[in-house]
């Protein structure tokens, strides 16, 4: 996509060749496979802070697997306990996430033997997670934080080595921007695993062609500051007249929705269901996410899954991993006039541009989802068996 306007940087990474990412992702499943056969008799359980949905995703293909169900511990879910487990089929212990009496006794299970936990910011959880390590098990962290090089995290070793050093053996991550947060902590980068967000794929499937759909932009997240929501309907209020005919789709929700509102040349919808949600995706040519902080960003993956081509600030973490110099534009953040740049630039692709980023966004998706995540943990238990 070139370089042409200062302030629109195409995101460095080389093209992504479809068929060797697709033999690259077959090779990692059979190995993993492989491993999956020596750790099957591993009692497994899963400790994650609200259960979101691509985490139960995650966690049904962990037990396709090792070929039995997990132990599932949840806190706080966004949607009530029983719509959880009807829909995902999975038995859950629901627990506070400030009881740091909790015991495995208590859940009434044995106390496993890998424990997968979600941070180590749930006293609940760490509890746990001791009590594991006690009985000879082993705990693997997951961490989304992307690295940001800022004051805190250059502190952030010093605080993570004295109070948690020792609590975890491996870790898993979203993609490359938070390996190397995780590695700056210390853990070891063999220990490390990729894979830990994504979205459905069953639900977020490629959709037409990018020259054969409408001119259209699409923002999914919260109305909020954080999520550059201001600089969002500035930059298009200063480009719209030079491009008729496009419209930026805006589906979400928050404080911020009439800002957005009253541009010209914006639509606003509420949240969607998921199934509605991707057909947003397929009848739109860019994903557009002038996010202030993202650690990784789901929707930057369902969008890719979708063909979408996408428009991102250097501040989203899946920046790393899923765009580059064929099927993005990125810029940074805070900065109306580097989108409105970006933004120009996309809409003035010619149709074989187009076609490139809608093969290069789908190449680039392949690399994650739930069975990447599941093969993560068997490769993860597997290292830790190996050096037992």
């Amino acid at each position: 996509m070139g370089n042409a306007i200062v302030d629109v940087e195409p995101h460095p990474a080389p093209p992504a060749d479809s068929a060797e990412i697709r033999r690259a992702s077959r090779r990692q499943t059979g190995d993993a496979r492989g491993v999956a056969a020596s750790v099957r008799d591993t009692t497994v359980a899963v400790a994650w802070s609200g259960l979101p949905p691509y985490g139960l995703n995650n966690i049904r293909a962990l037990m396709a697997h090792f070929g039995v169900l997990p132990i599932v511990v949840g806190t706080r879910p966004d949607l009530s306990y029983d719509v959880i487990e009807k829909v995902s089929g999975l038995p859950v212990h629901w627990i506070d996430p400030a009881d740091a009496s909790v015991s495995w006794v208590r859940l009434g299970t044995a106390v496993p033997d890998v424990l997968i936990v979600s941070g180590w910011a749930t006293p609940a959880f760490n509890e746990l997670g001791r009590q594991v390590r006690a009985n000879g098990g082993a705990v693997i962290v997951m961490v989304d934080n992307r690295w940001r090089g800022d004051l805190r995290q250059w502190l952030a070793p010093l605080v993570f080595n004295t109070k948690y050093r020792g609590w975890f053996r491996a870790a898993i991550v979203p993609g490359k921007a938070a390996r190397r947060f995780v590695r700056f902590l210390g853990i070891p980068d063999d220990a490390i695993f990729e894979g830990l967000y994504s979205g459905n794929p069953h639900i977020f499937v490629p959709g037409p062609p990018l020259h054969e759909r409408p001119q259209r932009l699409l923002f999914v997240g919260r109305f909020e500051e954080r999520k550059g929501v201001h600089e969002l309907a500035a930059a298009w209020r200063s480009v719209q007249s030079q491009i008729p005919g496009w419209e930026l789709h805006a589906v979400g929700e928050g404080p911020l929705q009439p800002v957005l509102e009253g541009s010209p040349g914006v639509v606003v919808h509420r949240f969607q269901q998921l199934r509605e949600l991707a057909d947003f995706y397929q009848s739109s040519r860019f994903l557009v996410l002038p996010s202030h902080e993202d650690h990784w960003g789901v929707v930057v993956h369902e969008a890719a899954k979708s063909g979408c081509g996408l428009l991102l600030s250097t501040n989203v973490g899946a920046g790393a991993d899923l765009a580059n110099a064929v099927n993005s534009f990125s810029f940074p953040p805070r900065q109306p006039a580097a989108l409105a740049a970006a933004i120009l630039r996309a809409a003035r692709l010619d149709d074989a541009q187009l076609r490139a980023a809608y093969h290069e966004s789908l190449a680039l998706s392949y690399r994650f989802g739930p069975q990447v995540f599941a093969d993560s943990v068997v490769r993860a238990i597997g290292r830790l068996r190996s050096r037992a």
